[in-house]
């Protein structure tokens, strides 16, 4: 398994074999000489560009649609009058540009190796300025200043606010503003001709100066405003998900330390604990003089009270092991019956105790995992089952496939719980007040374990219990890691 660090433990961390890839997914990079630096453009701000651009694209089919069916709609259903060829044609042109986008985003830009920032905001400027040409050509072909949704360029500014930085968002305002004015202005000189639409106004309006500079006065404002307020919205929220991001690094880092100063520390606690109860075992089998019965009592205390400790340190070496673990290194079949078998062999003595039956119903099935943490997760599970059972209970391991999925359960019939504390139970060091009532002595670590060793295999896991009626603990295990 894999361990990750702190950025600023990382060059004490590179020295204990933790890999620079490792330390990168954190740091950002390792300069020349030796030291790391953050990324200089936020991971967040590329995926989005990423995102959005992939949607431009798709929306851009219902786009060729909406052109093709609108005008032919009002053409046919209302009357309004104009040639449909051109408008059949700027519907063909929009699909064709698509499937190239598409052709260049699958070639070039599906993948991180194969882009870049610049070359991911040079590609969307390019779809937007051909969209905007094609509307403009499309606005002639249907009415020019006349056409009641030549205020679709606002739109594409929206759009722009978007996907692209405030200062590239504003030149495309600019570009439609010289696409418009330029396209109402050729008209009104009678440089181009205009396309009149029939059954649609009384009379033209393209050769009118007041109505063409009010349109175009409303038009461009509404561009340069639709921009201005986007891109401050949308300003805004990037600034909100750099720092989201910049706490979720932080706290990632604070939880990796954390971990390690347990592990640090569990370590140095181990062998003095190991220490006193050996020496607590001489003492208890009389190799240093006879104990009375009240001598023998408090030391027995002592004795159990340090093999709770030692209990402890191991749960929280293992959990700090896991909690600094990023991907399985060791992938292998595993055969979940006969690990479930191994648990309640190794844990027959305490069943026996309690004279608590075992079921073992799992089908002879194997999933993709870890062996030593399936092992674990198993064995927390059938050992807290035993512990917290009544006497002459029973506790069973079921599974069924469903799809690509193993579903298992552990179920017993001992204390139970309540709904509101099912849901802290994996919670670290959390035992409900019953437990506590049962087993006097016990971590509250196992069930953390169990947890983040599913989530590790990509799992899922859920509890449904009852009080004085038992706890059946689901488990769904993929059985390909992806």
């Amino acid at each position: 398994m894999v361990d990750t660090e702190p950025p600023d433990a990382a060059t004490s961390w590179e020295g204990n074999g933790v890999s620079e890839s490792v330390l990168g997914i954190i740091m950002g990079r390792k300069r020349g000489d030796g030291e790391w630096e953050p990324r200089s453009l936020p991971a967040i701000a590329e995926r989005e560009l990423v995102f959005r651009t992939r949607w431009l694209i798709a929306s851009r089919w219902l786009a060729a649609i909406g052109v093709l069916a609108v005008p032919l709609v009002a053409h046919y259903a209302f009357g309004v009058g104009f040639s449909v060829a051109p408008v059949i044609i700027i519907s063909a042109a929009m699909a064709v540009c698509n499937a190239l986008f598409l052709l260049f985003y699958r070639l070039r830009l599906r993948t991180r190796r194969q882009r870049d920032y610049r070359m991911l905001l040079g590609f969307a400027n390019v779809q937007i300025c051909i969209d905007l040409m094609l509307l403009t050509i499309l606005i002639h072909y249907t009415g020019g200043v006349e056409n009641p949704f030549l205020f679709f360029y606002v739109f594409h500014m929206i759009i722009s606010s978007i996907l692209l930085p405030p200062f590239n968002a504003y030149l495309q305002a600019t570009y439609a503003t010289t696409l418009f004015v330029g396209l109402v202005a050729l008209e009104f000189c009678g440089i181009i001709p205009h396309v009149k639409l029939d059954n649609y106004l009384p009379t033209s309006y393209y050769d009118q100066p007041q109505v063409v500079v009010g349109v175009c006065a409303a038009l461009v404002s509404s561009l340069y405003l639709s921009v201005f307020m986007g891109s401050s919205i949308v300003k805004s929220l990037r600034r909100n998900q750099a720092e989201l991001q910049e706490a979720y690094r932080n706290l990632r880092s604070l939880s990796t330390t954390r971990s390690v100063l347990f592990r640090e520390a569990s370590h140095e606690l181990r062998a003095p604990l190991a220490a006193m109860r050996s020496c607590l075992d001489v003492v208890l089998g009389g190799h240093v003089g006879e104990l009375n019965e009240k001598q023998r009592d408090m030391v027995q205390r002592t004795h159990s009270r340090i093999d709770y400790l030692l209990d402890l340190v191991s749960d929280l070496l293992q959990l700090s092991s896991l909690r600094t673990t990023t991907q399985l290194v060791t992938v292998e079949d595993v055969g979940l019956a006969e690990i479930t078998q191994d648990a309640m062999d190794l844990l027959a003595e305490s069943a026996s105790d309690k004279k608590v039956a075992l079921t073992n119903s799992l089908a002879d099935v194997s999933v993709e995992g870890d062996t030593s943490a399936l092992r674990q997760m198993m064995t927390n599970l059938i050992s807290n089952a035993i512990k917290y059972n009544r006497d002459g209970g029973r506790v069973e391991v079921s599974g069924r496939i469903t799809g690509e999925t193993l579903v298992f359960e552990v179920t017993d019939s001992g204390i139970g719980m309540t709904r509101e504390e099912a849901d802290k139970v994996f919670h670290e060091f959390y035992r409900t007040p019953k437990a506590r009532e049962t087993v006097k002595i016990g971590t509250g670590v196992g069930l953390a374990i169990v947890k983040r060793v599913v989530e590790m295999h990509h799992g899922e896991i859920d509890v449904e219990s009852e009080p004085d009626r038992g706890t059946t603990f689901r488990v769904e295990l993929p059985l390909d890691q992806p």
